[in-house]
């Protein structure tokens, strides 16, 4: 694990981070790797500048193989509201930058492509995206708790099942390209360790 300190934040990277970025360099035929990375990145950044306009302090940023984890200051009460602009806040940086570059280079370029269909993946209501995020927030207002994380474990599945199928037919039909099938793969992973940890805890 690296660690770095920018102002008062700290930075941990993950070794088999690294590793992964560089395996899927090798194995990406089309030169895509490296605009998807800068796309991430633009990612995050609009989650870190959400949170600052909100008014929070971060503590830790940590980058591993699951993705970015932005940890915060603890601070009073709960705001919904807050919480579901933050989330926003990374896929709308994404189609921010694709709509920018599309309007002066008037093509989409590989780095256009990569924000926008890192956006839009991420506003899908899907486990553990932004989108699902932010309508579990909704639900919340609206159904108890358990009933909405029910539901957005319904509709990650659903969401899922017919992307991975997608990800079969792109990985067949194309030069090695797993991305959308890894996707797919890790977050039914995602799902099923988080349901196994939840009836650990309620044992």
């Amino acid at each position: 694990m690296i660690q770095l300190r920018l102002a008062s934040k700290r930075i941990q990277v993950d070794f088999l981070l690294f590793a992964a970025i560089t395996f899927w360099i090798l194995m990406d035929p089309n030169g895509l790797a490296f605009w998807g990375i800068c796309a991430a990145v633009i990612h995050e950044t609009g989650h870190i500048l959400g949170i600052t306009g909100c008014k929070r302090k971060i503590t830790l940023v940590r980058f591993s193989i699951l993705g970015a984890e932005i940890c915060q200051e603890h601070y009073a009460g709960f705001n919904a509201k807050q919480e579901i602009f933050i989330s926003a806040c990374g896929p709308f940086f994404n189609l921010i930058f694709f709509a920018i570059f599309y309007f002066f280079q008037g093509e989409c370029t590989p780095f256009g492509w990569s924000n926008l269909a890192l956006g839009f993946v991420n506003l899908l209501p899907i486990e553990p995206l932004d989108g699902g995020n932010i309508l579990y927030l909704i639900l919340c207002s609206f159904i108890p708790e358990r009933v909405a994380i029910i539901s957005i474990e319904i509709l990650s599945f659903l969401f899922l099942l017919p992307l991975g199928i997608l990800g079969f037919v792109i990985l067949f039909r194309s030069t090695y390209n797993f991305s959308l099938l890894f996707f797919c793969i890790y977050s039914v992973i995602f799902l099923v360790l988080k349901n196994h940890k939840e009836n650990q805890y309620a044992k």
